[in-house]
């Protein structure tokens, strides 16, 4: 089985992840779980009864789920079936080929040490870039409680911004896209393809 797992675009390889300690799921309720084998129904029951819900399938015999529960350990021990157990990370949110428009300064691409930077690859004028927010299945914050906090925080404005079931468009300068990083609600953010073909037939690029 391969080492890493990809989501959005985005590698982690599993050979540097040390085992998370029991507490390490206490800050998001998404987990990852990745089976030796496809998950039987029995296997799948077994998860249930664990209180694991899977929500989708993200990558090889790897599902992404929700697990309200911190102790990662636990899933770990009583299922054997399974080949990995982890949170879902924040290098997976970011889309890659949104990443390779952005440059940042700092090798951790955090929103406190990468103000960012504009790259070739930003379509706007006024320097923004389109995006698709997408959401975890049964968001916590909900949809509408993250758009008030990213407008309040001056991160997006209204009038850009459109919301739909489990997603939100928006605009937003690449320098505030790393904070979007630490919204456990966010699954991915990808660049809005048909928002740019608009802006080129506007002018706007």
């Amino acid at each position: 089985m391969a080492s890493t797992i990809t989501i959005n675009g985005n590698s982690l390889d599993l050979s540097t992840r040390q085992m998370l300690a029991f507490s390490a799921a206490a800050n998001t309720r998404y987990i990852i779980i990745r089976s030796r084998e496809a998950l039987t129904d029995p296997e799948k029951g077994k998860l249930i009864s664990s209180g694991v819900d899977i929500t989708s399938y993200v990558d090889t015999n790897t599902y992404l789920c929700i697990y309200d529960s911190d102790n990662l350990e636990e899933l770990r021990t009583r299922n054997k079936f399974l080949d990995h157990v982890d949170i879902y990370h924040r290098v997976f949110k970011i889309h890659a080929n949104l990443k390779r428009r952005i440059t940042t300064n700092s090798e951790e691409n955090s929103p406190e040490d990468a103000p960012g930077a504009l790259s070739a690859g930003i379509p706007f004028k006024d320097g923004t870039i389109p995006i698709v927010i997408g959401l975890h299945a049964q968001p916590k914050p909900t949809t509408e409680e993250i758009v008030r906090d990213l407008i309040t925080g001056n991160l997006i404005k209204y009038k850009d911004t459109a919301t739909y079931p489990g997603r939100i468009d928006t605009v937003i300068s690449p320098q505030n896209i790393w904070a979007l990083e630490a919204i456990d609600s966010i699954q991915s953010v990808t660049v809005a393809i048909n928002k740019i073909s608009q802006a080129e037939a506007s002018g706007l690029i």
